[in-house]
């Protein structure tokens, strides 16, 4: 995206909030973050006018990636037992095919034993 374009969305975005609008939005910032009110209009703006954004990347303090980090390592009993459950069929799965292999191969080595 080129500066040229960004700038205008930005305007466009800015033109279409009112500036009663973009206050409001900044009081309710202000009530959940410890933000000055300089500094929750600049990311304000930088988060396009996205309250929830904003407030969000407060909270997060940079740490996005570690939040989903969390969240795709924690799981309810019920995931681990399922998981649990496939690697035990899959290890029995590899466990008889290994035992049917051998077998074959042991009874061919009969067949051959018993032509000689």
């Amino acid at each position: 995206m080129s500066l040229e374009k960004f700038q205008t969305d930005m305007i466009t975005i800015q033109e279409v909030r009112s500036d009663e609008e973009i206050d409001k939005d900044l009081n309710m910032i202000l009530r959940q973050t410890d933000y000055t009110r300089e500094e929750a209009k600049e990311k304000l703006e930088n988060n396009d006018y996205d309250v929830m954004k904003t407030i969000k990347e407060y909270m997060l303090n940079g740490k996005e990636s570690e939040l989903k980090k969390i969240k795709t390592q924690t799981a309810s009993t019920n995931q681990v037992l399922m998981k649990e459950l496939r690697v035990l069929m899959d290890d029995v799965n590899t466990g008889f095919e290994k035992r049917q292999l051998e077998k074959g191969e042991q009874i061919s080595r009969e067949k051959e034993h018993e032509n000689h």
